[in-house]
């Protein structure tokens, strides 16, 4: 064993080497970043109000921050419309576009106070297609510029967006001695959230020491301070909304329009379910989108008194499969929003729509070279909508309806719809090898069927312990997603809609009793019925009694 003091001579030795053996520049270090926000100016819910917001970085001597993030709350918005929209065209700071006052802190550290200088911060033109705009901010003779743009919770890929916000961004801050060490930032002109939910304002910032590598890694830091706001059930919500179904004369494809309004001054729109009218259908020629490539069928305006419209144009597309349809309602950059949607042949609705006001949202499907995506059936139809506020408020719902225009074909007249039909015949029964053929159309101008339910004549059973599989149940004309027994009735449900199908039935999962066999040989028995029941896409269930024919 060593003597105690070689040991600690020894552990001195490899301490130094091992100190020796890290880079020269220590990591950047931030005392600690702080936040503070100001409402004095007010805080009522969807007012247009100025907010401050304090951030010291405290650096160590010989730090810099680099990059500055500031990420308002969701629904606190800077008006890209300040002087009429015209700022978002000017590359240069302009009194009219200036949405920012205070001081800036230049050099200091966190034990050393720096020299303060007024500070303006304006808008100006985006400085890349993916920016809402850009930002210049002058602080003496520093100019420093800037962009905006949204930040998502959820901003991966082509997901849904939520908590949608504004960030500002600021890079390449001045090195040390110019560095700047606190920002007292007064944003004015900005519209408050239409929700009342506990925010923060959030601040991340990148640094590191002056005297390290270009190579080094930059540390990130973040701080939160509380955003609050109020009287959020004081705001008005009253929505509107109209719908219209074009198609042209001679065909039964159609275009829908559905526009919401929401008058200036209301809480925002938040989420909306739409129940379709059920003189709509989806168009068949729309199925190729349903087969692994998502098709454009429409395109999505809003209008807003912040924002160009320009920017709040997206589009509509169609995908997933003919069982779950799904509808995408995605705006490009630089506004880079992906709607959650649930769609299908009767509902449409929306969720998690941003808070930011909209006074008008309109919905178009316009089809595509496949065709339109619905077909126009020829009476008027209601339909009826649910509107969610973002204050919390109560739901607004709208009914109204809605007819086809132009429905004019190239035939005198365009008959309404009528009923589905359905025949049935039976076979070989004498020869001990039953075979049921039913046969099933929809209505003129009616929905497609989506499944049948057979009920059979006395005589007749199915034998419950018969695998439902080819051969001794096969469909034609329509692609079988189930069928199953329940009390005596086979119950077939489609896989999509079919405009006619034909069902044959066979022993032994059908079951004929030898008095329907001497019947059926004496040609007796001519008065035998079969009850099916017909459901079509849109869920109605039409029940026709069929004449079963013996051969």
């Amino acid at each position: 064993m060593l003597p105690r003091a070689v040991a600690l001579t020894l552990t001195s030795l490899v301490v130094a080497l091992c100190a020796a053996m890290l880079p020269t520049a220590a990591s950047a270090k931030l005392a600690s970043l702080a936040v503070a926000v100001n409402q004095s100016a007010g805080n009522a819910a969807g007012s247009t109000n100025s907010v401050g917001i304090n951030i010291n970085f405290n650096q160590t001597a010989g730090d810099a921050v680099k990059d500055v993030y500031i990420i308002l709350p969701p629904g606190l918005l800077l008006n890209e419309e300040t002087d009429g929209g015209a700022c978002l065209s000017v590359t240069t700071p302009t009194p009219a576009c200036q949405i920012g006052s205070g001081t800036a802190t230049v050099g200091g550290t966190a034990t050393t106070p720096g020299t303060s200088v007024p500070l303006a911060l304006y808008l100006v033109q985006a400085p890349g297609n993916t920016d809402l705009a850009g930002l210049e901010l002058v602080a003496g003779s520093l100019q420093l510029p800037g962009y905006v743009s949204f930040y998502s919770s959820a901003n991966v890929g082509i997901e849904p967006s939520f908590d949608v916000s504004d960030e500002l961004t600021f890079s390449g801050l001045p090195a040390s001695p110019g560095q700047i060490s606190a920002l007292d930032l007064d944003l004015t002109g900005l519209t408050l959230p239409t929700s009342c939910q506990p925010a923060d304002v959030t601040v991340n910032a990148d640094t590191e020491e002056v005297s390290a590598s270009p190579t080094a890694a930059l540390q990130p830091y973040s701080a939160t301070a509380p955003f609050t706001v109020t009287g959020c059930l004081a705001l008005p919500f009253q929505p509107t909304d109209t719908a219209a179904i074009s198609r042209d004369t001679g065909v039964t494809d159609a275009n829908f329009e559905f526009t919401v309004d929401n008058p200036a001054g209301s809480a925002n729109l938040q989420a909306m379910k739409l129940k379709l009218p059920p003189n709509l259908q989806l168009n068949p020629a729309m199925d190729p989108c349903f087969e692994g490539v998502p098709c454009t069928v429409g395109k999505v305006i809003a209008s807003s008194p912040l924002f160009p419209a320009s920017q709040l144009t997206g589009t509509l597309t169609l995908s997933g499969t003919l069982r779950a349809p799904t509808l995408g309602i995605d705006f490009p950059p630089p506004v880079n929003i992906s709607l959650e949607t649930i769609f299908s042949a009767t509902e449409l609705s929306l969720h998690s729509i941003p808070d930011i006001p909209m006074t008008s949202f309109e919905i178009d499907f316009t089809g595509n070279s496949f065709g339109a995506v619905w077909i126009g059936l020829c009476y008027k139809a209601l339909f009826e909508a649910k509107f969610d506020p973002w204050s919390g408020g109560a739901v607004g719902i709208q009914k109204g309806e809605v007819g086809v225009g132009n429905c004019v074909s190239s035939k005198p007249s365009d008959p309404a719809i009528t009923k589905p039909k359905a025949s049935a015949s039976l076979s070989g029964i004498s020869a001990g090898a039953a075979i049921l053929s039913i046969e099933a159309a929809k209505g003129h101008n009616a929905p497609g069927i989506a499944s049948l339910a057979v009920s059979l004549p006395h005589g007749l059973s199915f034998n419950d312990s018969t695998p439902l599989t080819r051969p001794v149940l096969s469909l034609t004309g329509a692609r079988l997603a189930s069928a199953h027994l329940h009390r005596g009735v086979l119950v077939i449900t489609f896989r999509g809609a079919a405009a006619r199908s034909a069902l044959a039935l066979r022993a032994p999962l059908l079951v004929a009793s030898s008095a329907l066999a001497q019947r059926s040989i004496s040609r007796a028995a001519r008065s035998s019925h079969l009850i099916v029941q017909v459901k079509d896409s849109r869920g109605h269930v039409t029940k026709l009694t069929v004449p079963l024919v013996l051969s």
